[in-house]
């Protein structure tokens, strides 16, 4: 059943998973010199793309495997449709402007997703 609170979840966990998207593919084409980065906005961005994942164990811990699951799957859905919106938009040439924002974004986005399962919508 989706809920408030589901739909809040998977609606930031979408968002963070864009930014993270975005970020991967900076740190990856960083790595193999196809971009020019400072090597602490590399760092963090590097650093970042893993928070998403470590917010998805923990998200499992509290509340089951089967409610992670079902907000990776929604998520990944709600993610494509933000990708064709992106290039419908023409967002994809500041792709390294999603990124460098992303810095700021995903721990926002994180500490949403936190309070959120802390701290649940009564429906």
């Amino acid at each position: 059943m989706l809920t408030a609170q589901f739909s809040a979840l998977t609606t930031l966990f979408s968002l963070c998973a864009w930014f993270i998207g975005h970020q991967a593919s900076h740190c990856a084409a960083y790595q193999s010199g196809n971009a020019e980065l400072s090597h602490p906005v590399a760092f963090i961005m590097g650093l970042e793309t893993f928070l998403g994942a470590i917010f998805l164990a923990w998200f499992a811990y509290m509340d089951g495997i089967a409610h992670a699951d079902g907000l990776l799957a929604l998520s990944f859905v709600f993610r494509l449709a933000l990708v064709k919106l992106e290039s419908a938009v023409g967002l994809t040439r500041k792709a390294w402007a999603i990124s460098l924002s992303g810095i700021f974004a995903i721990p926002a986005l994180l500490i949403g997703l936190v309070m959120l399962v802390l701290h649940p919508i009564l429906n």
